[in-house]
């Protein structure tokens, strides 16, 4: 008979203790590497300085995955930020089946149960910017990290045929404006507004817009109607090429002016958006910071009246010895006095002396 195997437990603990441990120290260094203390931490206000406790003391998830998942229910760009820097993450991994990376979790989607997950097809940055998860704190600072610091893609389509603009553009606009669109966000764009206005030729007109790049500042030139109408007939050649006859320009002409001036309302929407947030927040860390000013104040005033006590106290203690000195030297002074009066008077009588024996 074969002897019975006999799992080592605590050997095995230890090692997922040390894996655990490992994820933690990298969580900290990286911590570390954006930003030392500072004498500021004393006047953080309660919700950052429990942010910045749960920063520090939270150990992450062995699973890269559910770390995301937890990081973006929470808002927590920094534990997101660490979570796709473990080995083998992928900002673009795509939901499906229901789930992101074999996890199903209530983050997202209000469409068929609880736990949500559908359509599939959907990155973390449409998952993010779904307007379904607007209820999410840091909305706009998760997006903007995913798409400045690791260029998350920002043109997949989900089950339903839509892109992360389609399903939020007020919010996508703010953080990735027109005029960074390359010519691949530029086409889909014009694909969704195409098959939104139902234009029959949407993929001829694409060739054509790939053909000359027509990219976010491309478009920002030829949104009114006069300027697209002027750009078609510069091209009418090369539309009627790609199987656009004139019939289908002259009809398919106002749908896309319709559409471009939408995305023209869609992007000054956006900038007055981000211009009331930018002074929202402004005046929201001015209120913070008088906050602390006075926070500071109040304890350099504490300071100084305790010194001043102390000082008053030492002063007055200086005065005791002071009169007592000045007592004395007056004592000093009347008995020099009486000594130089005594001399005087010796010499006197000295003198009279000399003057009678004479």
């Amino acid at each position: 008979m074969p002897p019975k195997r006999v799992v080592d437990t605590a050997r095995t603990g230890a090692e997922r203790g040390k894996g655990a441990a490992e994820l933690a120290a990298e969580r900290v260094a990286l911590q570390e590497e954006k930003g030392e203390e500072s004498s500021d931490d004393e006047f953080l206000m309660p919700g950052e300085r429990r942010l910045k406790n749960r920063l520090k003391l939270e150990v992450p998830r062995q699973s890269w995955q559910m770390e995301v998942l937890e990081a973006n229910r929470l808002g927590d760009v920094e534990r997101l930020r660490v979570a796709f820097r473990r080995p083998g993450a992928n900002v673009n991994l795509r939901t499906a089946e229901g789930a992101y990376g074999g996890f199903r979790y209530a983050t997202w989607g209000t469409h068929s149960s609880y736990l949500g997950g559908n359509p599939s097809g959907e990155s973390l940055l449409m998952l993010a910017a779904r307007p379904d998860n607007a209820q999410y704190p840091n909305r706009r600072e998760v997006l903007t990290m995913l798409i400045e610091e690791f260029d998350a893609e920002r043109n997949y389509r989900n089950g339903n045929e839509k892109t992360a603009r389609d399903l939020n553009p007020l919010l996508m606009d703010e953080v990735h404006p027109l005029k960074r669109w390359t010519v691949e966000d530029a086409h889909a764009w014009a694909e969704s507004a195409g098959l939104k206005v139902k234009i029959e030729h949407t993929y001829d007109w694409l060739k054509i817009f790939d053909a000359y790049q027509l990219d976010g500042r491309g478009l920002v030139d030829i949104w009114t109607k006069q300027k697209f109408e002027d750009y078609v007939d510069e091209r009418l050649a090369d539309l009627t090429r790609v199987g656009v006859n004139t019939d289908a320009i002259e009809e398919e002409t106002p749908r896309w002016i319709y559409c471009l001036e939408q995305l023209k309302l869609d992007a000054k929407n956006a900038q007055k958006t981000k211009r009331r947030r930018e002074a929202a927040a402004r005046a929201e860390a001015e209120r913070r910071q008088a906050i602390r000013d006075e926070q500071r104040r109040a304890k350099l005033r504490g300071k100084l009246d305790k010194g001043a006590a102390h000082v008053l106290k030492h002063a007055k203690s200086l005065g005791a010895f002071g009169s007592m000195g000045s007592l004395a030297a007056a004592k000093r002074e009347a008995a020099e006095k009486k000594r130089r009066e005594e001399e005087r008077a010796a010499a006197l009588a000295r003198i009279s002396g000399l003057s009678e024996a004479e």
